[in-house]
């Protein structure tokens, strides 16, 4: 079993008679440094998901990317220090665990129209950037985030070259409307997540 906590991005995994998702509306990960892990994950079911020896999930990273970014940049910090502070804040945390079998997932790189689209619940997606900066936003993250993964001896779910375009946005074709992969597309996590769980 995989039991899935995070964003709007883990909704996806809800085609796979396998997972478990717990959608967490709209978790971000600065909140998921700042929180702590167990805010998200109450410690009586982290136990049971030991005992059955599950693979647990985390999705966050794409508002803040698409929003947190930019506005911390606009109040005078550093980009990439803004950015580092967003992943170490959350490694540390999801180390407390204390769990070898912990997957995070890439952040979901944004599409090119990311300042026009609207969520299924017609609340406009809130983005602050340009999509240019916004994308830079992204790869730099996803970046980092690949590296400390590797350090902590975390599972990184990285399906991002079968998504994006030339440029590297989120391909058109591949988009659902908003700012997420389109459901149809589910088969490319499924085949990703079948090497995680059987090499």
């Amino acid at each position: 079993m995989l039991y899935v906590f995070g964003d709007s991005h883990t909704l996806i995994f809800k085609q796979f008679p396998h997972c478990k998702v717990h959608h967490l509306r709209n978790i971000t990960m600065h909140r998921v440094g700042r929180d702590g892990i167990f805010s998200l994950i109450q410690k009586e079911r982290l136990k049971t998901i030991k005992q059955q020896n599950d693979y647990i999930l985390f999705s966050f990273g794409e508002i803040d990317c698409r929003n947190h970014v930019k506005r911390q940049e606009l109040k005078g910090r550093n980009t990439i220090e803004v950015i580092t502070t967003l992943v170490d804040n959350c490694i540390k945390t999801i180390k407390e665990i204390e769990y070898d079998k912990i997957i995070i997932m890439a952040v979901t790189p944004p599409p090119r129209c990311v300042d026009t689209k609207y969520f299924g619940f017609k609340e406009i997606t809130v983005s602050v950037g340009t999509k240019e900066e916004i994308l830079s936003y992204n790869q730099h993250l996803n970046g980092y985030l690949q590296e400390e993964c590797q350090e902590h001896n975390i599972i990184f779910l990285d399906i991002r070259d079968k998504m994006v375009d030339k440029d590297g946005y989120l391909d058109d074709n591949k988009v659902d409307g908003t700012v997420h992969l389109d459901h149809k597309y589910a088969y490319l996590l499924e085949h990703k997540l079948k090497e995680v769980f059987y090499g």
